[in-house]
């Protein structure tokens, strides 16, 4: 099902449960990377302490016996 292409417009602001505010946009040549891995990396660490490992089917290739 195609949406409303209004609802894809960035910014998109959102507010958490408990009144946070975030803000979902494009990167900027401002962002920086290592903020960026070090978040994702704070965020994923309860998943993975949980034993929910899944980024690591996202990292690896496919060989090319398991794609024929």
């Amino acid at each position: 099902m195609l949406m409303d292409a209004e609802v894809f417009r960035l910014p998109i602001v959102h507010t958490t449960a408990d009144g946070e505010e975030i803000t979902i946009r494009l990167i900027l040549p401002s962002d920086s990377f290592a903020e960026m891995t070090a978040l994702l990396h704070r965020s994923y660490k309860p998943l993975a302490d949980m034993g929910l490992r899944f980024w690591q089917h996202i990292r690896m290739k496919p060989s090319p016996k398991s794609v024929r």
